[in-house]
Protein backbone atom coordinates (compact mmCIF):
# COMPACT_ATOMS: atom_id res chain seq x y z
CA UNK A 1 0.00 0.00 0.00
CA UNK A 2 2.80 2.56 0.91
CA UNK A 3 4.81 1.77 -2.88
CA UNK A 4 1.50 1.99 -4.06
CA UNK A 5 0.65 5.38 -2.72
CA UNK A 6 4.11 6.72 -3.88
CA UNK A 7 3.85 5.02 -6.97
CA UNK A 8 0.55 7.15 -8.17
CA UNK A 9 2.52 10.50 -6.88
CA UNK A 10 5.28 10.36 -9.02
CA UNK A 11 4.79 7.85 -11.73
CA UNK A 12 2.35 7.84 -14.87
CA UNK A 13 -0.32 4.75 -15.04
CA UNK A 14 1.90 4.19 -18.16
CA UNK A 15 5.18 3.97 -16.41
CA UNK A 16 2.94 1.17 -13.36
CA UNK A 17 2.18 -0.75 -16.26
CA UNK A 18 5.29 -1.17 -17.71
CA UNK A 19 6.88 -2.55 -14.03
CA UNK A 20 3.52 -4.65 -13.35
CA UNK A 21 4.19 -6.55 -17.02
CA UNK A 22 7.13 -6.43 -17.47
CA UNK A 23 8.07 -7.88 -13.20
CA UNK A 24 5.08 -8.99 -12.63
CA UNK A 25 2.98 -7.63 -9.64
CA UNK A 26 4.34 -6.06 -6.15
CA UNK A 27 6.92 -6.92 -5.30
CA UNK A 28 8.44 -8.68 -8.04
CA UNK A 29 11.21 -11.49 -7.30
CA UNK A 30 14.65 -9.12 -6.85
CA UNK A 31 15.21 -8.27 -3.49
CA UNK A 32 11.56 -9.10 -2.52
CA UNK A 33 11.05 -11.24 0.86
CA UNK A 34 8.70 -14.22 0.83
CA UNK A 35 6.00 -12.16 3.01
CA UNK A 36 5.61 -9.57 -0.34
CA UNK A 37 7.82 -7.43 0.96
CA UNK A 38 10.58 -4.96 -0.85
CA UNK A 39 13.67 -4.38 0.60
CA UNK A 40 14.89 -0.89 0.37
CA UNK A 41 18.85 -1.63 1.38
CA UNK A 42 20.53 1.66 3.44
CA UNK A 43 22.21 2.86 6.25
CA UNK A 44 20.84 6.15 8.02
CA UNK A 45 22.61 7.93 10.38
CA UNK A 46 20.20 10.49 11.81
CA UNK A 47 19.59 13.21 9.25
CA UNK A 48 21.87 11.50 6.45
CA UNK A 49 20.66 8.11 4.81
CA UNK A 50 23.05 6.29 2.77
CA UNK A 51 21.51 3.98 -0.23
CA UNK A 52 23.45 1.98 -2.54
CA UNK A 53 22.24 2.24 -6.55
CA UNK A 54 20.91 -1.21 -7.33
CA UNK A 55 20.77 -2.45 -10.76
CA UNK A 56 18.36 -0.24 -13.13
CA UNK A 57 17.73 -3.91 -14.94
CA UNK A 58 17.92 -7.44 -14.35
CA UNK A 59 20.56 -9.99 -15.88
CA UNK A 60 24.20 -10.79 -15.96
CA UNK A 61 25.40 -7.68 -17.82
CA UNK A 62 25.85 -5.03 -15.91
CA UNK A 63 27.43 -2.42 -18.11
CA UNK A 64 24.39 -2.77 -20.31
CA UNK A 65 21.87 -2.33 -17.77
CA UNK A 66 24.03 0.74 -16.43
CA UNK A 67 24.23 2.24 -19.78
CA UNK A 68 20.54 2.03 -20.02
CA UNK A 69 18.22 -1.49 -21.18
CA UNK A 70 15.15 0.79 -22.67
CA UNK A 71 12.73 -1.14 -20.47
CA UNK A 72 11.29 -0.27 -16.99
CA UNK A 73 13.29 -0.29 -13.95
CA UNK A 74 12.55 -2.71 -10.88
CA UNK A 75 10.62 -2.01 -8.11
CA UNK A 76 13.33 -2.00 -5.78
CA UNK A 77 15.21 0.56 -8.01
CA UNK A 78 12.05 2.93 -8.01
CA UNK A 79 11.32 2.18 -4.34
CA UNK A 80 15.10 3.52 -3.58
CA UNK A 81 14.32 6.88 -5.15
CA UNK A 82 10.38 6.98 -3.73
CA UNK A 83 11.65 6.05 -0.29
CA UNK A 84 14.14 8.75 -0.21
CA UNK A 85 11.44 11.60 -1.74
CA UNK A 86 8.48 10.58 0.20
CA UNK A 87 9.24 7.98 2.92
CA UNK A 88 12.36 9.74 4.29
CA UNK A 89 11.38 13.04 3.00
CA UNK A 90 14.81 13.56 1.74
CA UNK A 91 15.93 17.56 1.25
CA UNK A 92 18.44 16.90 -1.36
CA UNK A 93 19.74 14.05 -3.04
CA UNK A 94 23.61 13.44 -3.50
CA UNK A 95 24.70 11.00 -5.92
CA UNK A 96 28.42 9.88 -5.51
CA UNK A 97 30.90 8.78 -7.95
CA UNK A 98 30.83 8.13 -12.07
CA UNK A 99 28.90 6.99 -12.82
CA UNK A 100 25.33 5.84 -11.86
CA UNK A 101 22.71 5.04 -14.04
CA UNK A 102 19.68 7.25 -13.27
CA UNK A 103 20.49 9.56 -16.00
CA UNK A 104 20.47 6.42 -17.92
CA UNK A 105 16.76 5.21 -17.70
CA UNK A 106 14.31 4.94 -20.34
CA UNK A 107 12.94 7.70 -22.53
CA UNK A 108 13.73 11.07 -24.11
CA UNK A 109 16.92 13.09 -24.12
CA UNK A 110 15.81 16.65 -23.43
CA UNK A 111 12.37 18.82 -22.70
CA UNK A 112 11.75 15.05 -20.28
CA UNK A 113 8.00 14.80 -19.45
CA UNK A 114 5.50 12.79 -17.43
CA UNK A 115 6.81 9.28 -19.05
CA UNK A 116 10.75 10.08 -18.96
CA UNK A 117 11.61 7.58 -15.62
CA UNK A 118 15.01 10.02 -14.83
CA UNK A 119 12.35 12.74 -14.39
CA UNK A 120 9.50 11.28 -12.32
CA UNK A 121 11.94 9.42 -10.21
CA UNK A 122 14.36 12.46 -8.88
CA UNK A 123 11.04 14.74 -9.13
CA UNK A 124 11.58 18.52 -7.57
CA UNK A 125 14.70 17.45 -4.54
CA UNK A 126 17.66 19.24 -5.15
CA UNK A 127 20.36 17.06 -6.85
CA UNK A 128 24.06 16.94 -6.46
CA UNK A 129 25.91 14.56 -8.14
CA UNK A 130 29.57 14.13 -7.48
CA UNK A 131 31.30 13.73 -10.63
CA UNK A 132 34.74 13.37 -12.39
CA UNK A 133 36.12 16.36 -14.05
CA UNK A 134 37.57 13.74 -16.94
CA UNK A 135 33.91 12.33 -18.03
CA UNK A 136 32.60 15.62 -19.06
CA UNK A 137 30.24 14.10 -21.74
CA UNK A 138 28.28 11.94 -19.55
CA UNK A 139 28.17 14.45 -16.86
CA UNK A 140 26.59 16.76 -19.39
CA UNK A 141 23.66 13.54 -19.76
CA UNK A 142 23.57 13.39 -15.91
CA UNK A 143 22.83 17.27 -16.08
CA UNK A 144 19.90 17.44 -18.93
CA UNK A 145 18.18 14.19 -17.77
CA UNK A 146 18.70 14.18 -13.87
CA UNK A 147 18.92 17.98 -13.47
CA UNK A 148 22.09 17.56 -11.62
CA UNK A 149 24.12 20.44 -10.03
CA UNK A 150 27.94 18.65 -10.86
CA UNK A 151 30.43 19.07 -8.01
CA UNK A 152 33.76 18.32 -10.50
CA UNK A 153 36.91 16.26 -8.54
CA UNK A 154 39.84 15.06 -10.21
CA UNK A 155 41.22 11.64 -9.98
CA UNK A 156 44.21 10.37 -8.59
CA UNK A 157 47.39 10.32 -10.77
CA UNK A 158 48.54 6.98 -12.65
CA UNK A 159 51.74 5.21 -11.57
CA UNK A 160 53.26 2.02 -13.63
CA UNK A 161 53.09 -0.34 -10.84
CA UNK A 162 56.64 -1.77 -11.94
CA UNK A 163 54.45 -5.41 -11.91
CA UNK A 164 56.37 -5.95 -15.73
CA UNK A 165 59.83 -7.02 -14.61
CA UNK A 166 57.93 -9.16 -11.74
CA UNK A 167 56.79 -11.25 -15.04
CA UNK A 168 59.30 -11.10 -18.00
CA UNK A 169 60.93 -14.33 -16.95
CA UNK A 170 57.05 -16.22 -17.33
CA UNK A 171 56.56 -13.83 -20.15
CA UNK A 172 59.73 -15.06 -22.05
CA UNK A 173 59.01 -18.42 -21.12
CA UNK A 174 55.59 -17.86 -22.87
CA UNK A 175 56.66 -16.19 -25.94
CA UNK A 176 59.52 -19.32 -26.35
CA UNK A 177 56.53 -21.56 -26.26
CA UNK A 178 54.76 -19.18 -28.92
CA UNK A 179 57.22 -19.20 -31.06
CA UNK A 180 57.73 -23.19 -30.84
CA UNK A 181 55.36 -25.10 -29.05
CA UNK A 182 56.45 -28.40 -27.05
CA UNK A 183 55.89 -30.54 -24.07
CA UNK A 184 59.17 -29.08 -22.73
CA UNK A 185 58.69 -25.74 -22.88
CA UNK A 186 54.92 -26.03 -21.76
CA UNK A 187 56.61 -28.09 -18.29
CA UNK A 188 58.67 -24.22 -18.01
CA UNK A 189 55.77 -22.56 -17.90
CA UNK A 190 53.86 -24.95 -16.10
CA UNK A 191 56.29 -24.77 -13.51
CA UNK A 192 56.70 -20.77 -12.98
CA UNK A 193 52.84 -20.40 -12.65
CA UNK A 194 53.20 -22.78 -10.20
CA UNK A 195 55.42 -21.30 -8.44
CA UNK A 196 54.23 -17.57 -8.46
CA UNK A 197 51.14 -18.78 -7.50
CA UNK A 198 48.75 -18.01 -10.62
CA UNK A 199 48.07 -21.79 -11.56
CA UNK A 200 46.33 -21.63 -7.39
CA UNK A 201 44.51 -18.06 -8.88
CA UNK A 202 43.02 -19.74 -12.15
CA UNK A 203 42.19 -23.16 -10.84
CA UNK A 204 44.94 -24.58 -12.95
CA UNK A 205 46.81 -27.99 -12.17
CA UNK A 206 49.88 -27.40 -9.42
CA UNK A 207 50.74 -31.23 -8.96
CA UNK A 208 50.84 -32.76 -11.60
CA UNK A 209 54.34 -31.18 -12.85
CA UNK A 210 55.13 -33.55 -15.41
CA UNK A 211 51.92 -33.19 -17.31
CA UNK A 212 52.10 -29.77 -19.86
CA UNK A 213 49.41 -26.89 -19.95
CA UNK A 214 47.44 -26.86 -23.22
CA UNK A 215 47.59 -24.10 -25.59
CA UNK A 216 44.33 -22.91 -24.22
CA UNK A 217 45.69 -22.72 -20.35
CA UNK A 218 48.87 -20.93 -21.62
CA UNK A 219 47.13 -18.51 -22.87
CA UNK A 220 44.98 -18.23 -19.72
CA UNK A 221 48.21 -17.73 -18.36
CA UNK A 222 49.62 -15.10 -20.19
CA UNK A 223 46.27 -12.89 -20.22
CA UNK A 224 46.29 -12.84 -16.51
CA UNK A 225 50.11 -12.17 -16.32
CA UNK A 226 49.16 -9.10 -18.57
CA UNK A 227 46.79 -7.76 -16.93
CA UNK A 228 48.39 -7.76 -14.07
CA UNK A 229 51.74 -6.26 -15.55
CA UNK A 230 49.55 -3.04 -16.97
CA UNK A 231 48.24 -2.35 -13.72
CA UNK A 232 48.63 1.06 -12.47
Amino acid sequence: QQFAGWTQKALSKKMIKEMNQLYGSFPGKYMATDDGKLAVARLQFGNVALLPQVMAGVGGDSFKIVHGTDQAPPYTYVASYLWARYGFSADALIHFGTHGSLEYTPRKQVALGSNDWSDRLIGVVPHLYIYTIGNVGEAMIAKRRTYAQTQSYLTPPFKESELRQTYKQLSDAIQSYEKKASAEQSLKVKALTVKMGIARELGLDAKQMNKPYSADEIARVENFAEELANEK
